[in-house]
C-alpha cells in the first residue's frame, strides 16, 4: 500500500465578509476520501492527478463553520490556486514561499 500523503503547499489569508481575517491552504494529497467513481463512462479520470498520483485542492477557513473545500480537485497546484482566487476573490495574501 502506498503511504498516504497530505501536504500543505501554500498558505495565505483572506478577509471573510471583508472584515475577518481567515486562512486558506493549497493541499497536495494522494488519497481520495470522497465517493469512488466506478463507472468509467461517468468520469474515468477523477480525481485528476499529477505524475506522482497526487491531486491539489484549496481548503479555507470560514469563521464559525470550520475548514471547508467543496471546490473540486485539480491536477496542478496552479489550477487549485486559480480556483481559490475565484472562490475567495483576488484579496488572498499568499505567504512567500
Amino acid at each position: 500500500m502506498t503511504e498516504k500523503i497530505r501536504q500543505v503547499l501554500r498558505h495565505g489569508s483572506w478577509l471573510y465578509g471583508g472584515t475577518t481575517k481567515s486562512d486558506v491552504w493549497i493541499i497536495r494529497q494522494n488519497y481520495f476520501d470522497g465517493p469512488e467513481v466506478t463507472d468509467e463512462e461517468t468520469d474515468p479520470c477523477y480525481p485528476p492527478t499529477d505524475a506522482e498520483g497526487c491531486f491539489y485542492f484549496p481548503e479555507y477557513l470560514i469563521p464559525g463553520a470550520g475548514a471547508g473545500s467543496g471546490s473540486g480537485v485539480f491536477g496542478t497546484v496552479d489550477e487549485a490556486i486559480d480556483k481559490a482566487e475565484k472562490i475567495l476573490g483576488d484579496g488572498i495574501n499568499w505567504d512567500k514561499i
